[in-house]
């Protein structure tokens, strides 16, 4: 692979994809205030989506609780309802916990930048 770096065995295409690479990092650190906060406020927003979906799981289950007289197919419905609310919220949590750790320094890095 370290083969295909060599300059006499590159071709033209090879040198444009570099040169284009090249541009993009240089514009990426240029803002790299925006895009550190970008990132950890998108990261920050998915915590939040999780928990707005475990309370409103949470409030389902206490109306259906004062509803089961209604029936088996209205607390079916509700039940499938939550359950899927539920499902999303764990899941986002997981991509929550995910993204904070993988991009842990991009918190200190906005923290350091002086982003809120």
């Amino acid at each position: 692979m370290t083969d295909i770096l060599h300059p006499r065995k590159m071709d033209e295409n090879d040198i444009e994809k570099i040169v284009e690479l090249n541009d993009l990092f240089e514009e990426m650190l240029k803002d790299a205030r925006v895009i550190s906060r970008d990132l950890t406020e998108g990261i920050t927003n998915t915590g939040a989506a999780a928990a707005l979906a475990i309370c409103l799981t949470i409030v389902q289950i206490l109306i259906l609780r004062e509803n089961l007289w209604r029936g088996p197919i209205y607390v079916g419905v509700w039940a499938i309802g939550f359950a899927l609310i539920l499902g999303s919220g764990i899941r986002l949590i997981q991509k929550y916990t995910l993204l904070k750790n993988r991009y842990a320094r991009f918190f200190e890095i906005n923290r350091e930048l002086g982003n809120k």
